[in-house]
Order: structure tokens, then sequence, then C-alpha cells
């Protein structure tokens, strides 16, 4: 056993999640006194006690005496650390606490509240919810067994016991419904129908959705209403048991002569508030690469239209459009109509859930630009 293993917690470890809290506290993600002592007194380290680096995949692990510092510093830094991966994929993450701390704040927990977490992952946000509320008001659930079923004896052995379950989150649990609250660490494509059947009236829903976090008020039966937060949120999809990614369909069609744009990747996809547009009003297209570098984007959809970006020597880039959608032509109109707002940042958009009906809004719901939720 290390110096500093999960399994204990010293002097050490206090010391460095108190000079966490103080960087929460002054970076202003943690405001609230209540959170502030619920991120005093739970032990990150004891749900994290190995992680892979990012830039090698590369396991940094406390059991591990030559890696113990580099762990401690990462798992007490304001940082998300992957925790799972696949050959190709990263299954898992630790989020940085800064960002559990606004989505926390934004739930508006009362005492007495019951809440549901879906995306367990680690299980420190439902550490960070049962010292807030009782064990006894907290049920979290994960898809992936290994990670509850870690999970459950992580949280366990530092003094927490709520309802831990391996199930299909986009159901919720309906055996400890009603719930006040529903936090997801986990990105959504929309609002599940089971959790709005889940909850009590007036509860709140904090999600991440379109690359963006949405905090819902439930104004009643299947209806909901509220505004992004102000920062992003980036976070592993949601896994739903009964739902599967549409394959990718071949291109056939219109292959367009390569056209100079004045637009590239670092003015479209990575401009952080355009992308939140971007994935509200394409949320078909998907992201890549065709080289090394960022700037060799392609984008494409389900149906097989694509879109290449090459630099020219001069600096400017070349795009390709094949099959049946321009789909650079539309990226581009967005970016002007994103202009023509005003350069929203994602504060200014909102979401209404009426019945089956999922809208997203640019500054007033009845008043703007709308973008509707594929089902």
């Amino acid at each position: 056993m290390s110096v500093s293993s999960p399994d204990i917690d010293t002097e050490r470890t206090r010391a460095l999640r108190e000079r966490m809290v103080t960087e929460l506290v002054n970076s202003g993600a943690l405001t609230d006194d209540a959170w502030r002592h619920a991120f005093t007194a739970v032990p990150r380290h004891a749900f994290v006690p190995r992680f892979y680096r990012t830039n090698d995949r590369i396991v940094i692990d406390s059991a591990n005496p030559d890696d113990e510092a580099t762990w401690l510093e990462a798992v007490y830094s304001n940082k998300t650390l992957v925790t799972q991966i696949t050959p190709t994929d990263v299954t898992s993450s630790g989020t940085m606490p800064g960002l559990i701390a606004k989505m926390l704040t934004a739930m508006r927990i009362n005492t007495g509240d019951n809440a549901l977490q879906v995306g367990t992952g680690t299980g420190y946000t439902a550490g960070l919810l049962c010292e807030r509320l009782g064990s006894n008001k907290v049920t979290t659930v994960d898809i992936d067994p290994h990670l509850s079923n870690d999970a459950r004896i992580r949280l366990d052995h530092v003094g927490y016991t709520p309802t831990v379950i391996t199930g299909n989150g986009a159901q919720g649990y309906a055996p400890n419904a009603p719930y006040d609250a529903i936090l997801a660490t986990c990105a959504l494509r929309r609002i599940p129908a089971d959790w709005l059947a889940q909850v009590a009236p007036g509860a709140r829903i904090v999600a991440p959705l379109a690359t963006g976090l949405i905090a819902l008020d439930v104004t009643g039966p299947d209806h909901a209403s509220g505004r992004f937060l102000a920062p992003g949120g980036f976070f592993m999809s949601l896994r739903d048991a009964n739902q599967q990614d549409k394959p990718s369909t071949p291109a056939h069609g219109t292959r367009r002569d390569p056209r100079p744009t004045e637009l590239g990747p670092l003015q479209t996809f990575y401009e952080d508030h355009l992308r939140f547009l971007l994935t509200v009003a394409l949320p078909e297209v998907c992201t890549g690469q065709h080289g090394p570098s960022l700037e060799d984007l392609t984008i494409s959809d389900s149906a097989g239209s694509t879109a290449r970006l090459d630099r020219t020597d001069n600096g400017a880039f070349l795009v390709t459009e094949t099959g049946p959608r321009a789909l650079w032509n539309e990226v581009e109109h967005l970016h002007q109509q994103w202009q023509a707002w005003g350069r929203p940042h994602r504060e200014r958009y909102g979401l209404t859930v009426n019945g089956e009906s999922q809208t997203i809004w640019l500054d007033e719901p009845h008043d703007g630009p709308t973008w509707h939720l594929p089902s």
C-alpha cells in the first residue's frame, strides 16, 4: 500500500483537497457553502485510483510508488481524468471538479430533496450528492456493470450507501421516484421522456446537451423549460441499450469541385460558441480528421455527404463537398447567421420540452430562431 493509497485519507490528501477547494472558490466555480463543505469532505482520490494520460494512454496508478506524486496532483487538480478506455474510444472519465461544482450548484438542491444521477462513472459525483443530501436520498445509474459495481464498492468504503443501479440511464429508476432533481453526467441527444415522468412538480434537470449544459425547470407533466449555462459540457454520450447509431451510408451523387472558403476549422468547429450552434442546427453531422493536424477537418452525415478542408500554400482553405448535401455551404450559412445575431454565447439559448416536441431557441422561446431536437 502506498503512503497515499485510495484506501486511506491522510493529512496530505486532506491538504490537497483543501487546496483544490480554495482554487475552485477563487475561480468562481464553487459559490455555495453547502457544496463547498461536500467538496472538502469527499476524498476524490478514493474514486480515481488510476487514470490514463491523454497524450499516450499510459496508466498512472496509485499502486505504483513511482506514480504516487503525479497521481495525487492530478486527482486534486481541476482536470478531467480518463478512467476507462477501449482500443478506439474513451468510455468513462472523472469530470473536472469545477464543472461538476457548477452543475451541482445549478441543480438548486435543498435539504431533503431526492436526487437521481445518470452516469455513475467513478462514483465521485454520487459521493458529493450523498454528502449533501444523505445516502438515502441519492440514486445513481450507469449502464456499464463494471463502472457501477466499482463505484458501489468505493462509495461504501468511504461511508456512502446510495442506491446504485446497473441499467439504462435513459429510463431513470422509477422505484425511487419522484425525484426533485436529476443530474446527468453523460451527453444527451434529447431529454428522455422517462425522466419527466419520474420527477416531482417543480423539479430541476441539469444535463449536457449539444456541447452545452441545460438547466430545466419542470413546469408540468411532460413540460419543462430552461436556459443553457455559460460553461460548455463535453461528456461521454449516454449509452442507451435500446438505441443504436445509424450506420454511415456511402456517398452517392455529386462530387463538387474544390472551392476556396474563408472559413477554416478555427473559425467554425473549434470556435466554442459557434460550435454550439452548429451542433444544435446540424445534430446529425460528425467531425473527423483526414490527417494529423486539427486543421485537416472532415465533416459528414449518416447519408454519406462529406466536406473536406485542405489548407493551401498561402494559408487559405479549399473545401471539397461530396454527396447530396453541400455540408460546408450549410456551415458557412450558419456562420453568417451567427454573426448577424451578435455571435451569441450559450446562455442566450434555451430549451422547451412540450410532450414529444423538444425545441432549442435563441433569446426567447416564442420570438426568434428555433431548432427541433430529433427523436
